[in-house]
């Protein structure tokens, strides 16, 4: 009997460590970012700098792909600016809430970079 315990133990140990591995994998997501001021804007994430690519139009919008941690609300960082100069930075952290599917960064008309559906 304590010999199939242990057979049983030794199968199953690799099954729920695997599981725990699993929570650990980096989820690709999508990010909308968008400009509501009236003056165009470089926003952009964490790992890009000011490029044309992503200086976004007055009132308008790009999309990003980002990867985040499947299992918790690792920070997002983001930036917004114009002329090489950075204007606002906000963190944007996943939430148990969100559904992985509306997370917006929205650089307002009044200047303030925010959060949305995160």
């Amino acid at each position: 009997m304590p010999r199939l315990l242990l057979l049983a133990s030794a199968l199953l140990l690799p099954m729920i460590a695997g599981c725990d591995g699993a929570a650990d994998e980096l989820v690709r997501v999508e990010v909308s970012l968008f400009n509501d001021s009236l003056t165009p804007t470089h926003i952009f994430y964490e790992t890009e700098d000011f490029a044309p690519s992503n200086q976004v139009a007055p009132l308008g919008g790009r999309v990003i792909q980002i990867d985040i941690l499947a299992n918790e609300g690792t920070p997002q960082i983001f930036r917004a600016g114009r002329n090489g100069t950075v204007l606002q930075t906000v963190s944007c952290r996943p939430s148990a809430a969100s559904s992985m599917d509306t997370y917006q960064v929205v650089f307002g008309a009044d200047g303030t970079l925010r959060c949305v559906g995160w």
